[in-house]
């Protein structure tokens, strides 16, 4: 009964490391300015959404610093601008950098990323505690083995299922993935923006979005797959030496 609650205690604290290191990687990614950019220049924004590289670049470090919780984010910076909202030339013309729709859904994704800060920072609690009580549980039992691959390779196939099913679908059909991703997170439509009117949707095509996801996807394979397979090697490796290691010494 204590060895599977040991089991139960491996697999909780592994899910929720694995889960703080992914919301990590969207925080990073999701944060980056400069991945923006490079993405953007691939797309070939400078030319189809109007603006210069230098009013990108700075459109991308306001879009980050919103998501990092910047409350002033759009403001003018400039002293003799203080209190008005930023403005940049978009075909030539002056013009507010976002309009009151745009705001408002940035200001919907910044209170995701606030929530997803607070959930790390839970998840990271939750781990610690786990890890502990893990620890008491093989103190007292004190087994063979502490059975730690087994749980770990439990929690990332559950983790990883659900994430491989909406990756293939949004390989398959993005618009679709992406829409019904958004029709979750989002409780209105202000993230339905029109290419024709919205500056943001025309500096942030669908094909930056496709690139972050699978930064994110990749990073989520390497902890959730490679980090249990290193450990799977590793105690492969263990047992084969404790094992030459036995066998000589009966011999001797």
């Amino acid at each position: 009964m204590k060895k599977r609650m040991l089991c139960i205690v491996n697999l909780l604290w592994w899910m929720c490391f694995a889960l703080y290191f992914i919301s990590g990687s969207v925080l990073d990614i999701g944060t980056d300015a400069s991945l923006y950019y490079r993405e953007q220049s691939r797309a070939g924004v400078v030319e189809t959404a109007g603006v210069s590289e230098e009013e990108l670049w700075q459109l991308d470090e306001r879009l980050a610093i919103c998501l990092m919780g910047e409350e002033n984010w759009n403001d003018d910076w400039g002293w003799y601008g203080a209190g008005k909202p930023l403005r940049v030339v978009v075909d030539g013309v002056e013009q507010d950098a976002f309009n009151a729709r745009e705001i408002q859904h940035m200001e919907d994704c910044q209170h995701l990323f606030d929530l997803l800060r607070t959930l790390r920072l839970s998840l990271a609690v939750a781990a610690a505690l786990l890890v502990l009580l893990s620890l008491i549980l093989e103190w007292r039992e004190k087994p063979a083995r502490a059975g730690s691959i087994a749980p770990m390779w439990i929690a990332s196939l559950i983790l990883i299922v659900p994430l491989a099913i909406f990756g293939i679908w949004a390989a398959i059909d993005f618009n679709s993935a992406f829409n019904f991703f958004h029709g979750i997170l989002f409780t209105n439509d202000l993230w339905l923006l029109n290419p024709e009117t919205d500056l943001l949707i025309r500096i942030c095509p669908s094909s930056m979005f496709a690139n972050l996801g699978l930064r994110i996807a990749l990073r989520a394979a390497v902890i959730l797959l490679g980090l249990p397979l290193l450990l799977t090697a590793i105690e492969w490796i263990s047992d084969r030496v404790r094992k030459r290691k036995t066998n000589e010494t009966v011999e001797l």
